[in-house]
């Protein structure tokens, strides 16, 4: 059985990871699973995390991760596919303004966290 986590701590690094990624948006680090200190520790239950907790569902479904996800392909396909600079900006600028939402959606679940 794994130790009870701290679920402050895995905020915390996750709100890093999604730093890290609105820093440099074309780095290793990319919004997968492989990459979230919380599903790391969560998945694949979800059972405990705080993303789960607060959409009441298993996985982030219905958290500001949604548009992470959409925004981040679109720009990966854009990259590929684009023949000019500006198309491919307005893509990194949404998947940076998609990343911001959801750092601040575990900033707000750390707050709360904070409360308790």
């Amino acid at each position: 059985m794994k130790p009870k986590p701290n679920v402050k701590n895995l905020l915390r690094a996750a709100i890093r990871h999604y730093d890290r990624m609105i820093e440099n948006p074309d780095g290793k680090e990319e919004p997968f699973m492989k990459h979230c200190p919380l599903c790391k520790r969560f998945r694949p239950s979800c059972s405990g995390c705080p993303v789960s907790e607060a959409n009441g569902f298993t996985g982030c479904s219905y958290t500001p991760y949604e548009d992470v996800s959409g925004a981040f392909y679109e720009y990966c396909s854009a990259k590929l596919m684009a023949d000019t600079k500006a198309f491919v900006a307005s893509y990194r600028r949404s998947y940076i303004a998609a990343l911001k939402k959801e750092r601040k959606f575990l900033q707000r679940l750390l707050l709360e966290k904070g409360k308790r």
